[in-house]
């Protein structure tokens, strides 16, 4: 990270500032989130990236929990995860979702948001686990080329949409989420 910060402040001069899991949840928690949802609901923020997934926990409109992953869309694409770890954030998911359901997820980035898109859903409706199955399954069966080609995927998205998927899912599996709400 400290070698990229130098990199860019070098060639664009351009100041970056690397933040924790932990304060980006800080930060969404901040943004007033909570303020939109149902106080009588339990919700688990989901946010995948390249490198890592952060999970924030919200139940009554009150912070919960969250813990910041190194489980991001590149590590999975090219098997950086060991199974120790992949069985860890399942467990965690599991045992800090299990007091607290039903809960509905809430998802960001821009894959879910593609997914979303791609499954036609109107703005007001949540993605439900079967669908983002189905579409997984079916993005899987595409090879790289064919899911820039036939679904017009850029080539920034069609190699990371199918772990993107496989990481939502299984969020949504072990925490016994049936719906995902995309802002």
């Amino acid at each position: 990270g400290s070698e990229i910060i130098e990199r860019i402040k070098h060639e664009a001069n351009l100041e970056i500032e690397i933040i924790t899991g932990k304060f980006e949840a800080e930060v969404v928690y901040a943004n007033h989130v909570v303020e939109n949802l149902d106080n009588n609901s339990s919700y688990l923020y989901v946010d995948v990236g390249g490198g890592s997934t952060e999970l924030t926990l919200f139940s009554r409109g009150k912070w919960v929990t969250s813990k910041s992953f190194n489980i991001g869309t590149i590590r999975l694409l090219y098997n950086k995860i060991d199974k120790e770890y992949w069985q860890s954030f399942k467990a965690w998911i599991r045992e800090n979702t299990k007091n607290y359901q039903p809960v509905i997820a809430i998802g960001s980035g821009g894959n879910i948001n593609k997914i979303f898109k791609m499954l036609k859903k109107k703005e007001s409706k949540p993605l439900n686990y079967e669908n983002l199955r189905e579409l997984h399954d079916n993005l899987q069966m595409l090879s790289y080329e064919e899911r820039i080609s036939q679904l017009g995927l850029s080539p920034d998205r069609a190699d990371v949409i199918v772990p993107a998927a496989k990481i939502f899912m299984t969020i949504m599996k072990h925490a016994t989420i049936d719906k995902i709400i995309v802002p």
